[in-house]
């Protein structure tokens, strides 16, 4: 044992001092944001420096702010090398938080007077046909925060390389979610862009196919297009198909026409049969 034993703490009385309850600790322990100091090989049994108490209390004001794991584990790190950067990241995170929280806010009387039937929700359902589309694709493993700006970066890749290869880019770009994407969820997903032309494979971008079929699409507009109201988008087409008697086939995609702002219009397409 590299440390004096008469400088260890116990695990509980570590969490005594740190305020953390035990439970807590074993989690951070696994998730590699709060590592003891040893761990005895025979037992199991966690061991802490009275030093590491800072860090500690530390992750359990960040934990009072709601602060998902994943960003406190870096706010550690910065503040290792520095607290300026440390608090940097931390009013970066707040005002990510003020602002979905005033998102919410501001959708919420929509949703009440929907769930009381008070109003629908403004989502018309059409079908389209759709052919068969070659695409650049880029893959993406992401949760909800950021996603607009990442999505964005890689229509800008995909544009530049079209362009050094001598293809055009048709249509819309597109998100296709392969799985949920939320502050938990990290999907995966694909951003896509229809391509015309001879073009291969290059630094992270595919080449790739859309299968022909029948879609439901509803367009969003404005403030529509945000998050969360997009998500009645979603459940206007899904509705749709299964009222009508059909099945949804593959993932749903999201079109975009604009970006976001007041005059944003975006698509959702869901296949069915």
């Amino acid at each position: 044992m590299e440390n004096r034993q008469s400088d260890l703490l116990s695990i509980g009385q570590f969490a005594n001092a740190a305020q953390l309850s035990i439970k807590a600790l074993r989690l951070y322990h696994e998730e590699d944001l709060l590592v003891p100091a040893f761990v005895d090989p025979a037992t199991s049994y966690r061991y802490y420096l009275t030093e590491q108490l800072w860090k500690a209390r530390l992750i359990h004001l960040m934990r009072k702010m709601d602060m998902p794991l994943e960003e406190a584990k870096q706010v550690l790190e910065l503040a290792e090398k520095g607290r300026i950067r440390a608090v940097f990241q931390i009013q970066r995170y707040l005002e990510s938080y003020q602002s979905r929280r005033q998102t919410a806010m501001e959708v919420s009387n929509d949703l009440i007077a929907f769930l009381n039937k008070e109003k629908e929700m403004p989502f018309e359902v059409k079908t389209t046909s759709l052919p068969a589309q070659k695409v650049l694709a880029m893959e993406l493993r992401m949760k909800a925060l950021g996603l607009g700006d990442k999505i964005q970066e890689c229509c800008g890749k995909m544009w530049a390389e079209a362009e050094r290869q001598g293809a055009k880019l048709i249509a819309e770009p597109m998100a296709i979610f392969h799985g949920p994407v939320n502050e938990e969820d990290d999907g995966p997903l694909q951003v896509a862009w229809p391509v015309q032309g001879e073009v291969h494979a290059a630094d992270g971008i595919t080449v790739d196919e859309l299968s022909p079929g029948t879609y439901a699409v509803a367009d969003a507009y404005g403030e529509d297009c945000d998050f969360p109201a997009i998500i009645g988008a979603y459940d206007a087409v899904s509705d749709w198909i299964a009222n009508n008697g059909y099945q949804l086939v593959g993932s749903p995609r999201e079109i975009y026409y604009t970006g976001k702002g007041p005059d944003a219009h975006w698509q959702i397409q869901w296949q069915y049969r």
